[in-house]
C-alpha cells in the first residue's frame, strides 16, 4: 500500500478528485431539489384534484341521505294517516 506524500495529499485534496467530488455533490443536490419539487408538485396537484372530487362526493352522499330522509318521513307519515283513518 503506497503512502502519500504532501504534495500527493495537496493535489487529491483540492485537485481534480476533490473538484470531481464537489462537482457531484452539486449536482445531486440539485437533483434532490429537483426531485422533492416534482414530488411536492404531485402531491399538490393531487391534493387540487382530490379536495373538490371529495367535496363532491360528500354533498352527493348528503343530498341522497336527504332526499331518502324526506321519503321515509313521508312515507311513515302517510302510513300513519292510513292507520289513523282506521
Amino acid at each position: 500500500m503506497k503512502t502519500l506524500n504532501d504534495s500527493e495529499i495537496a493535489m487529491v485534496a483540492g485537485g481534480t478528485l476533490g473538484d470531481a467530488l464537489g462537482t457531484t455533490l452539486t449536482d445531486t443536490l440539485a437533483g434532490l431539489d429537483m426531485g422533492l419539487a416534482t414530488i411536492l408538485g404531485g402531491v399538490n396537484s393531487t391534493v387540487n384534484a382530490l379536495v373538490p372530487a371529495v367535496t363532491s362526493g360528500v354533498t352527493t352522499v348528503a343530498d341522497g341521505l336527504l332526499t331518502g330522509l324526506d321519503a321515509t318521513t313521508n312515507g311513515v307519515t302517510s302510513l300513519l294517516g292510513d292507520v289513523l283513518k282506521v
